[in-house]
């Protein structure tokens, strides 16, 4: 459907500074919600463009690790401050260090995007449904675009995970 990424960054701080993106256009429009598919498809990779992308990650971000775990699987993490504080109060556990990235998919997809299975329906999940996505506290938590919630009452959609599981 689409792909998108930084072209350039600032040196010292990894912040992006240009980017592009390739939207395919053959949507079919007749289709219930097609018209909020496609503007979350293109917020989605604009993200991207922003920094949400394990390229920006692996070189810019000190709080994006990668695990190998017992069974064999690289899992990548972001621990930053701002994601574990939402994470923490989210999930009600105070001992939460890092919150997953996906963990399948080629260069483009892996580490890229949260983890389906931890914040299903957040925009930057790796899959797109044509339900709507949203913007969680988990993406305006990440390091280019954090926020302060304490005024946000409202502003932020559910996503489909159940947390208390």
């Amino acid at each position: 459907m689409a792909y998108a990424g930084a072209n350039f960054v600032d040196p010292s701080t990894g912040q992006p500074l240009l980017g592009t993106a390739t939207i395919n256009r053959d949507v079919d429009f007749t289709k219930n919600n097609s018209l909020r598919y496609f503007e979350s498809v293109i917020l989605h990779e604009f993200t991207h463009i922003l920094g949400f992308s394990n390229y920006i990650f692996e070189k810019y971000i000190h709080n994006y690790k990668i695990k190998t775990d017992n069974d064999g699987i690289k899992r990548a993490y972001i621990n930053s401050a701002t994601v574990l504080n939402v994470a923490k109060k989210y999930f009600n556990c105070p001992t939460i260090d890092g919150v997953g990235l996906e963990e399948y998919g080629g260069e483009g997809t892996f580490g890229s995007h949260w983890e389906e299975k931890i914040l299903l329906g957040d925009i930057m999940c790796g899959v797109m449904y044509e339900e709507e996505q949203a913007i969680s506290e988990f993406t305006l938590a990440f390091k280019y675009f954090s926020l302060n919630f304490d005024n946000l009452s409202g502003f932020n959609a559910p996503i489909g995970f159940d947390k208390s599981r």
